[in-house]
């Protein structure tokens, strides 16, 4: 009897294992967990940026907010103070947004967690921001600009000053 079949099945399977990526373990790319999602996700220090990204309003394409998530798991209480943007996008007011140590602070759910951006906000293209904290570190970020359609249609933004002009 001929040991053929035998070969050929063996080599069979281990060719299926290799090509399946099985063989490969824990490296292989789909026991890899990624961020997914639009929004950016970062970690400086007892800082962690998780989903954030700018909703421009398409009413009024010149206004947005920034919404996410930042987590502070140091001991000691820290805040947004500041966002510093390109010339053509300024961040609205004065930035004080508390981020209490060992918690999460999602951007937007109130009026003291409110970062509004005004200027060109095009949905569709990134914004390079620097965002700033009261301990005096900043983390640099390209945040994607996205319309307040689909999952951001509920996305509030901030009543427009009123106008000083007479």
């Amino acid at each position: 009897m001929s040991k053929k079949p035998a070969v050929l099945v063996a080599m069979a399977l281990a060719s299926a294992l290799a090509l399946s990526g099985c063989g490969i373990g824990f490296n292989a790319g789909t026991s890899q967990q990624k961020a997914s999602g639009n929004g950016l996700v970062a970690n400086v220090d007892a800082l962690q940026i998780r989903g954030m990204t700018i909703v421009a309003d398409t009413k009024n394409p010149t206004s947005g907010v920034i919404i996410g998530t930042i987590i502070n798991t140091a001991d000691t209480d820290n805040a947004l103070v500041g966002v510093a943007a390109a010339r053509t996008v300024v961040a609205v007011g004065t930035i004080n947004v508390a981020l209490p140590a060992k918690s999460s602070t999602q951007l937007n759910t109130a009026a003291e967690t409110t970062v509004a951006l005004n200027g060109q906000l095009t949905p569709g293209t990134y914004q390079n921001v620097q965002l700033m904290f009261a301990d005096g570190k900043s983390i640099p970020a390209s945040l994607m600009v996205v319309p307040n359609d689909g999952n951001y249609a509920e996305t509030v933004f901030p009543a427009p000053a009123p106008s000083t002009t007479p």
